[in-house]
């Protein structure tokens, strides 16, 4: 993961040829894979667009497989994303409301946290998540 971050830091133009960007493709790939398996679907879905970004031109005739699974995947990881995004956006709107708001630390990308904290201020007015 560390190693797709730091190439795309750089431009999918700064590759060289076409053979060079299926391989960064294929590692952004893999690190979007692993961050979906640690829950992570903010990170997955920009290594996964990452990836997509390295496709050439023609790409799926001459890597379909790979294509694919990059446009798939990042489908899934968008929509996760945004469910998890909103779903902590309303739970904070709520507890707002009822004076009990969840400190400005907690973000989407510290979801258990997030959770934990609301669960308990829900606790106190007997209502749990659904």
């Amino acid at each position: 993961m560390i190693a797709s971050t730091q190439i795309n830091l750089g431009e999918p133009e700064l590759v060289a040829d076409g053979d060079q960007a299926v391989e960064v493709a294929k590692l952004n790939l893999d690190a979007g894979k692993k961050a979906m398996n640690m829950s992570d679907f903010f990170s997955a879905y920009s290594f996964l667009e990452y990836g997509i970004s390295y496709l050439q031109k023609g790409h799926w005739d001459t890597n379909y497989d790979l294509s694919l699974e990059l446009f798939n995947l990042s489908s899934g990881c968008g929509m996760r994303s945004r469910q998890i995004a909103e779903a902590i956006k309303m739970t904070t709107s709520t507890l707002n409301d009822l004076g009990e708001g969840i400190p400005k630390l907690i973000t989407p990308s510290r979801v258990d946290e997030s959770l934990k904290v609301t669960k308990e201020k829900l606790a106190r007015y007997q209502t749990t998540l659904c």
